[in-house]
């Protein structure tokens, strides 16, 4: 008959598994040996214990990170506004516009050309010092023609300058050094929706070292609107007739649409104004 070698810790389990009939441990009438292997025993299921306890605490911990991240990887990849529904659309064509209305559009000037500059403030390193304003309106037809003169600085050096303009028809550009050195113009760019003019030079403007002086000749035609330089009217309390006058609002952004200008509160510059009043041209 073949005897199988039991480990200690086997021969140890089958120990304190067995008991005599008075429901004593065998092991109690051993002597000082058997109390010896109780106790190594004993050793040795508390171990025993604390390492499946570990394990134990050990999966659960793992699991809950493992949950955890799985919740958040699914809460980013999908937003709450896209597990609600999906809209219906009527036809494949609103369906396209909406979508169109929603995507970023690129800025276009009126030529069709992507217009350069593409923040709605304007480039911070031009610092305006004073303008010369020259206005010839038309009381007859209500059209002015004017020009401006605007003496400016860089703070960095820049090939292109951006100034404001609304609802104006630019005729010509000048832009020459305060030595009267003339400085070339490439070309310029109109956007209408953030008013503003993009002036490109051939050469770069030194910074804090010249001053220049930037003209623009403008047109328009004025309207009975409050904004920048309009027409305004009013009756006459002793022939009852309608008289006409023109006037200025500049607030908050209107003096755009009078004259092309840095129209910012933190580019103000001082405004010496010339009017030449014709009642025909």
């Amino acid at each position: 008959m073949m005897t199988i070698p039991m480990t200690e810790l086997e021969i140890d389990d089958v120990a304190f598994l067995t008991t005599d009939s008075n429901g004593l441990d065998k092991q109690t009438s051993c002597g000082g040996m058997c109390g010896s292997k109780s106790r190594h025993s004993n050793k040795s299921r508390h171990k025993l214990f604390n390492l499946r306890k570990t394990r134990i605490m050990t999966i659960g911990f793992c699991s809950l990170i493992v949950i955890i991240t799985v919740a958040l990887i699914i809460a980013f990849i999908y937003p709450i506004h896209n597990r609600c529904f999906s809209p219906t659309y009527s036809n494949d064509s609103t369906k396209a516009s909406l979508e169109t209305s929603r995507s970023p559009q690129k800025l276009l000037s009126t030529n069709g050309e992507p217009f350069p500059w593409t923040e709605i403030r304007l480039p911070q390193f031009i610092v305006p010092f004073r303008y010369n304003l020259f206005m010839r309106p038309n009381m007859t037809t209500f059209y002015n023609k004017g020009s401006v003169d605007i003496l400016l600085k860089v703070t960095q050096e820049t090939d292109f300058l951006v100034i404001h303009v609304k609802k104006l028809n630019i005729t010509e550009i000048l832009m020459t050094e305060v030595n009267g050195a003339n400085i070339s113009i490439i070309k310029h760019l109109e956007c209408l929706s953030n008013e503003q003019l993009f002036i490109k030079f051939d050469t770069y403007l030194i910074p804090n070292h010249l001053n220049y002086s930037l003209r623009i000749n403008f047109e328009r035609q004025l309207e009975e609107q409050l904004e920048g330089f309009y027409v305004s009217s009013y009756l006459d309390a002793n022939t009852g007739q309608k008289r006409y006058l023109l006037t200025t609002h500049f607030e908050p952004t209107s003096a755009r649409s009078a004259f092309p200008c840095f129209d910012e509160p933190a580019m103000k510059g001082v405004i010496q104004l010339f009017t030449y009043k014709s009642k025909y041209n």
